[in-house]
Protein backbone atom coordinates (compact mmCIF):
# COMPACT_ATOMS: atom_id res chain seq x y z
CA UNK A 1 0.00 0.00 0.00
CA UNK A 2 1.16 3.47 -1.17
CA UNK A 3 1.30 5.90 1.63
CA UNK A 4 1.37 9.57 2.06
CA UNK A 5 4.29 10.83 -0.28
CA UNK A 6 5.11 7.43 -1.58
CA UNK A 7 6.31 7.28 -5.38
CA UNK A 8 6.78 4.46 -7.44
CA UNK A 9 8.91 4.16 -10.44
CA UNK A 10 8.39 1.32 -13.14
CA UNK A 11 10.66 0.80 -16.39
CA UNK A 12 9.97 -1.73 -18.57
CA UNK A 13 12.14 -2.20 -21.40
CA UNK A 14 10.33 -2.42 -25.25
CA UNK A 15 11.39 -2.01 -28.51
CA UNK A 16 8.64 1.04 -29.97
CA UNK A 17 7.02 4.09 -28.51
CA UNK A 18 4.07 3.70 -26.95
CA UNK A 19 1.96 4.08 -29.98
CA UNK A 20 2.55 0.58 -30.68
CA UNK A 21 4.67 -1.74 -32.96
CA UNK A 22 1.98 -1.14 -35.84
CA UNK A 23 2.48 2.14 -36.49
CA UNK A 24 6.41 2.15 -35.92
CA UNK A 25 6.33 -0.32 -38.45
CA UNK A 26 4.26 2.05 -41.17
CA UNK A 27 6.83 5.25 -40.33
CA UNK A 28 10.24 2.96 -40.52
CA UNK A 29 10.84 3.75 -37.07
CA UNK A 30 10.81 0.22 -36.04
CA UNK A 31 13.90 -1.11 -35.18
CA UNK A 32 15.13 -5.04 -35.95
CA UNK A 33 17.95 -7.21 -34.51
CA UNK A 34 19.50 -9.72 -36.94
CA UNK A 35 19.64 -13.84 -35.66
CA UNK A 36 22.25 -13.69 -32.75
CA UNK A 37 22.68 -9.47 -33.26
CA UNK A 38 23.05 -8.08 -29.56
CA UNK A 39 22.54 -4.28 -28.99
CA UNK A 40 23.75 -2.84 -25.49
CA UNK A 41 22.11 0.30 -23.79
CA UNK A 42 23.20 1.96 -20.44
CA UNK A 43 20.46 4.23 -18.73
CA UNK A 44 21.37 6.84 -15.77
CA UNK A 45 18.86 7.15 -13.03
CA UNK A 46 19.35 9.60 -10.56
CA UNK A 47 16.94 10.22 -7.31
CA UNK A 48 16.66 13.21 -5.59
CA UNK A 49 15.46 13.05 -2.31
CA UNK A 50 13.96 16.31 -0.24
CA UNK A 51 13.47 16.57 3.43
CA UNK A 52 9.88 18.52 3.39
Amino acid sequence: MMGVRDYVLGLECGNCYPDGRDVMRRTGMLKFLKPGEEKTYQVKITMMTSDK
